[in-house]
């Protein structure tokens, strides 16, 4: 092993112990691995912030620790998964405009780590260590001992999830229930299978409010990214340096390559889509999984959202894909599309209010000479919002 590597290898742990003080995230969560990981996931409403004042002109001490001085107090409403308890105080670094007393929302927590659980490395990690990198790692790794010494009994938030799900309406909260149990369920014996795994991630994308959950993860399986240039090049850069490598076989690439989905799974994603369309992104990530899937509530569904992105403005760049992607069901190329003369079939000019050859007009004209219905625009979602809840704790 090189010795840059090994360098990273020792600093990770540091990096990875401290607990994830941030409420929400707005990308790519991953709400199955953090329904098995969390110790407590509870419904709550924030009864009460604790925040120690942080004036601004105050200099940074760098010789500090910094922990979570800040605490949010937590009302339990439904406790999911861990010990009941009515009341919670969750460690926060920040509070921020993140937490507002009255908002119901859903927490995922996980006790401090215990002194016994900081990673100690060996002697002999550490002599191979430049004598730099060694002293920033040991005065890093007492300060992993002193915050393990302080979290013991305290709660951390135990990850991110989106802001949907986080702050859900009420309507919403069963929905995301089911699959969060199930997630936890499917994890509490250490083995998944994976053709449950995935059954859940489809589970996920059929409902708007935790669609992004699904895709995400279906989108890596069935379609993966390739690896940037610049990683490319490191790779064969480290290949030509140990020629001794194994390379990989073929069989094995063709082994590990995900299953397709199944076509009931197809069809519950395109009810799904038909049912609830999210008038966003998504719905070209949804578009791309149903391709190859024929269904008339998908074709309709999907010109109906082309209809409401076109309404937007400015309009957003992914209704430019949803409308590729809506022709391409009708058998027809956008591409081909650029540059014609916008006139229907008679010869007569077509212009919709934005000037020739814009999306609008090309979407009009194709919808014209390809009998597209013409639809209403799809309803978009409203705004999360935090629903009070009324009822006590379980």
């Amino acid at each position: 092993m090189k010795k840059r590597s090994l360098v990273v290898l020792v600093l990770v742990p540091l990096v990875l112990g401290f607990p994830d003080a941030s409420p929400a995230c707005s990308f790519g969560p991953d709400l199955f691995e953090l329904s098995g990981r969390a110790e407590l996931i509870a419904l709550i409403r924030i009864e009460a912030i604790d925040g120690s004042p942080k004036p601004p002109e105050v200099e940074w001490d760098e010789d500090a620790d910094h922990f979570e001085e800040d605490a949010v107090v937590l009302r339990v409403l439904e406790t999911w998964k861990g010990p009941s308890m009515s009341e919670v105080r969750m460690q926060v670094y920040s509070v921020g405009a993140d937490y507002k007393v009255g908002d119901v929302m859903l927490v995922f927590l996980q006790q401090g780590p215990s002194p016994r659980d900081v990673w100690e490395p060996s002697a002999e990690v550490l002599a191979s260590l430049p004598p730099d990198v060694r002293e920033n790692f040991e005065k890093g790794l007492t300060r992993e001992r002193r915050h393990a010494a302080w979290a013991v009994g305290r709660w951390f938030s135990a990850g991110s999830v989106s802001d949907t799900v986080a702050f859900p309406r009420e309507q919403d909260v069963a929905a995301i229930k089911d699959l969060v149990l199930a997630a936890a369920r499917m994890q509490s014996g250490g083995t998944v299978d994976p053709q449950d795994r995935r059954d859940w991630f489809v589970t996920a994308a059929e409902r708007r409010i935790t669609r992004n959950e699904g895709l995400t993860q279906l989108r890596w399986e069935l379609a993966p990214p390739t690896i940037p240039p610049f990683e490319a090049n490191m790779e064969e850069s480290e290949a030509e340096a140990e020629p001794d490598a194994e390379e990989p076989e073929d069989e094995d690439a063709v082994e590990s390559a995900s299953e397709p989905l199944t076509k009931d799974q197809l069809s519950r994603l395109a009810a799904g889509f038909a049912s609830e369309p999210a008038v966003d992104a998504s719905d070209a990530s949804m578009l791309r999984l149903l391709a190859s899937y024929p269904d008339l509530e998908v074709d309709r569904t999907a010109a109906s959202v082309v209809e409401a992105g076109l309404r937007l403005r400015p309009i957003p760049e992914w209704v430019t894909e949803i409308v590729e992607l809506t022709l391409a069901r009708y058998g027809d190329v956008f591409a081909d599309r650029l540059g014609r003369d916008d006139v229907d079939k008679e010869g007569r000019p077509i212009y919709t209010g934005e000037g020739e050859n814009t999306l609008p007009t090309i979407w009009e004209v194709a919808r014209r000479e390809l009998g597209i219905p013409s639809v209403l625009p799809a309803q978009a979602p409203a705004r999360p919002t935090s629903d009070r809840y009324d009822q006590a704790p379980d």
